[in-house]
């Protein structure tokens, strides 16, 4: 996907269904929609939102985006396709994030307990998925899918 508008409409394609979730922030959030995916979403606003600062026809856009996506969706399009081409390295950038595929991982810290841990990945192009274990933890349970 090289050029800005197949960019920019990937990015919001991405962002449109987790709009409501990015209204929200929190724990709770990651575990309704996974953390991986959470994880990613964050990232690639925050992104976007790094390079509207300052600009506020781009930050008043996003910030509808996030609260309406559906009605707000051909705008930010084309504001984020404007500073993609007026950009590279910041294209470069949503891009690495849109093509990225997702990372999930289960960290439990040294004398930790994880008990029924379920990854699983259903969407987007095959990911990896990583358990780590510290010293005098133990995990019970971990599952690892990728369908």
């Amino acid at each position: 996907m090289n050029d800005a508008f197949g960019v920019a409409t990937a990015a919001v394609s991405i962002l449109a269904p987790l709009a409501p979730y990015l209204a929200k922030a929190g724990e709770q959030v990651a575990k309704d929609i996974g953390s991986d995916v959470w994880t990613g979403a964050k990232k690639l606003v925050e992104t976007i939102r790094d390079k509207f600062k300052g600009q506020r026809e781009a930050e008043s856009t996003l910030e509808n985006f996030i609260q309406n996506p559906e009605r707000h969706r051909a705008a930010l399009t084309d504001i984020l396709r404007e500073q993609l081409e007026a950009d590279p390295s910041f294209a470069t950038e949503v891009r690495r994030l849109v093509d990225s595929p997702p990372l999930q991982e289960v960290i439990i810290r040294a004398g930790g307990l994880g008990l029924d841990i379920t990854q699983r990945q259903t969407v987007g192009p095959a990911g990896e998925q990583r358990v780590e274990i510290g010293k005098d933890a133990a995990g019970i349970g971990i599952r690892q899918e990728i369908t």
